[in-house]
């Protein structure tokens, strides 16, 4: 949801260079882009069985140092790449 409100907001300078709103989309769930007045572009991405969703936590030192079983975990990544093949 951190990306569709990113977007919503409107607010250029907490956008990475070169994206505006208006060339700029966010993999959110609908509620998400309910709450923040987005409009679908495409619905269930999810239900592709070649698509595979992997986690990374970078870090200076170990997971353990940051999470442990008593704190809940949720993580947001939001990244450009180049309009290119191969990007």
């Amino acid at each position: 949801a951190g990306s569709a409100k990113m977007i919503a907001s409107g607010d250029k300078d907490n956008m990475p260079e070169g994206c505006t709103p208006e060339n700029t989309a966010a993999i959110a769930s609908d509620l998400a882009g309910k709450t923040y007045g987005l409009n679908s572009l495409d619905t269930n991405i999810e239900d592709d069985d070649t698509n595979f969703t992997r986690f990374l936590l970078l870090a200076r030192r170990g997971i353990a140092h940051f999470l442990t079983r008593k704190i809940p975990s949720k993580t947001s990544v939001v990244f450009t790449l180049p309009n290119t093949a191969g990007a």
